[in-house]
């Protein structure tokens, strides 16, 4: 039975690694625009 518990934990951290990987994609990618602006003035 542990085998389960541990598949069970792997595949909960699995899910949440993916779910984070997802979010900061998707908040990356809307607030593209709003950094390469931020970084642009550091530069400038």
């Amino acid at each position: 039975m542990h085998e389960i518990k541990y598949y069970a934990k792997a595949t909960v951290a699995a899910l949440a690694i993916g779910v984070s990987a997802i979010t900061f994609i998707g908040f990356a990618a809307v607030h593209t625009h709003t950094v390469v602006r931020l970084v642009g003035n550091l530069f400038a």
